[in-house]
């Protein structure tokens, strides 16, 4: 047993205080958290095309699972996507761009166009590029496979 006497000093600190320092430091780490994406270049445009991304994926395997022909419409004006129903899946932020490449019977519009998914998985094929910041990324839908891919523009 160690007995501590008068006029002795302990250094450390308690259990009690550790605790609180512990629970400070997690509510600073739970606030910054949702800003580091905005302080990361580019995270922003990431994000959009991840989203875009998902969001043609789940159109083409709509298409394998229902046996039938779907379509993701994308607005250029507004920076939406739509599927053929009309509801919007997915809107870009205000300040980014959107520019795509489609097969002509897709382009139903001068603002608008589109990717067709077939019932086997392919597709008719786009090229989709999101520009923010003097950052772009390049969203590829292969025709072969419906494949979607993110690169560099120039990669």
């Amino acid at each position: 047993m160690w007995l501590v006497g008068k006029g002795s000093h302990q250094r450390g600190f308690t259990l009690v205080e550790l605790i609180v320092v512990l629970g400070i430091v997690s509510m600073i780490a739970l606030l910054a958290l949702p800003r580091l994406g905005t302080v990361a270049p580019g995270a922003e445009l990431r994000a959009a095309a991840e989203e875009l991304r998902s969001d043609l994926r789940r159109v083409r395997n709509a298409a394998l699972r229902e046996s039938r022909e779907t379509v993701l419409l994308i607005d250029l004006e507004t920076g939406s996507w739509h599927g053929a129903e009309g509801a919007v899946r997915g809107v870009l932020p205000a300040d980014m761009e959107v520019r795509i490449t489609v097969a002509r019977q897709e382009r139903t519009s001068e603002r608008e166009g589109g990717v067709r998914f077939y019932p086997d998985g392919t597709a008719t094929g786009a090229k989709v590029t999101l520009s923010h910041a003097g950052r772009a990324l390049l969203l590829s839908i292969d025709w072969f496979d419906g494949h979607v891919q993110i690169a560099a523009p120039d990669a």
